[in-house]
């Protein structure tokens, strides 16, 4: 089963604290809220991790930041690929981020600048809280200047998710830090489910009354250099 790396868990980690506290996460990166109702943690995916590293990958072989990914395909097209399953009440998004000129590849202050970047942009931001998704795929990579990172956010049927990260509290903080070990503690059937059928692949194959992938307010552009992101959700 697909794991996280440590950068990738401390990533999540800063999404659930975001969800569990919107407000406080507010304060802390200087933004106004009228929502800050707490909302349910994520659940890391194995498959999402999939469709999220596949794309980060892409995008530092295309030296590019984009929700269009090899062969032309949509960030659904690429959750359905890895073999995540859409099914019964189904949604999903994605946030990807660029982070150039620190030289210092992945790391801890690199994840910390760019999710500061993606939660102070309202686009993303809308991601980060969606109340209807309960699963995360995160994906990291890095070439000799910059690094890049993908959120694919998710929902698939009405199951519901047991997860968290065991690891030694070293520096006291309550707060899970890369080289603290982490251990995913539940990850509910996910990992078991079959790959669907290539029919199920399209994101223009949705449920009666749902529109179209639409492009949030804020498509691809700079927030804040050396960060750059963007940010694009089913409603």
């Amino acid at each position: 089963m697909v794991q996280p790396s440590a950068y990738e868990q401390y990533f999540l980690e800063l999404v659930n604290r975001a969800r569990l506290d919107p407000g406080t996460e507010a304060v802390r990166y200087g933004v106004s809220l009228s929502d800050t109702a707490a909302k349910q943690p994520l659940a890391f995916s194995p498959l999402l991790i999939d469709a999220a590293r596949a794309h980060s990958d892409w995008m530092v072989a295309n030296h590019t930041l984009s929700h269009t990914g090899a062969g032309g395909s949509s960030p659904g097209d690429r959750m359905t690929a890895a073999g995540y399953q859409f099914t019964g009440s189904w949604t999903w998004g994605e946030n990807v981020a660029m982070r150039g000129g620190s030289g210092t590849g992945i790391d801890q202050a690199n994840v910390d600048a760019m999710h500061a970047s993606l939660f102070q942009s309202s686009g993303h931001r809308a991601n980060i809280l969606n109340g209807d998704f309960k699963e995360i795929g995160i994906g990291l990579a890095a070439d000799s200047g910059s690094v890049y990172a993908t959120e694919a956010f998710a929902k698939s049927g009405t199951q519901s998710f047991l997860t968290g990260v065991a690891f030694d509290d070293r520096d006291g903080d309550n707060f899970y830090d890369p080289g603290e070990g982490s251990t995913i503690l539940a990850r509910a059937w996910a990992a078991s489910r079959s790959r669907p059928r290539r029919a199920m692949a399209r994101f223009t194959r949705r449920p009666p009354g749902m529109p179209a992938a639409t492009r949030s307010p804020c498509p691809r552009a700079a927030i804040r250099s050396p960060s750059r992101a963007a940010a694009w959700r089913r409603p």
